[in-house]
């Protein structure tokens, strides 16, 4: 009997988990792939500031310790501003940029 009742409750979670992928509206989304540069660093932008409300909140309810919270807060303070200075820059293409950020990554 708890078996059975085990299989069951296991059944209904494998539904719930699998669902959203029969449906034709989530097979049918599409993500936008022509979008310009500056939408995409300010799309990044509204990204970082969600993050950072985020481990505002975490630390705030004591999720996470101090060290961590200020070295993951610097690093997307960080981010932020470079993506705010890239936003900023008129005439420059942000291609021009994401060129230069490979680089940086693969030196």
């Amino acid at each position: 009997m708890i078996l059975v009742a085990f299989y069951v409750v296991i059944g209904f979670f494998a539904f719930y988990i699998f669902s959203p992928f029969f449906e034709r509206a989530f097979r049918k989304r599409t993500l936008v792939t022509g979008m310009t540069a500056q939408e995409n660093l300010r799309f990044r932008k509204e990204e970082i500031f969600g993050a950072l409300n985020d481990l505002e909140y975490d630390y705030k309810m004591k999720k996470m310790a101090e060290p961590d919270y200020e070295q993951l807060k610097e690093t997307l303070t960080q981010e932020a501003i470079d993506v705010m200075k890239k936003l900023d820059q008129p005439g420059e293409s942000a291609g021009h940029h994401e060129a230069e950020r490979n680089r940086k990554v693969r030196s």
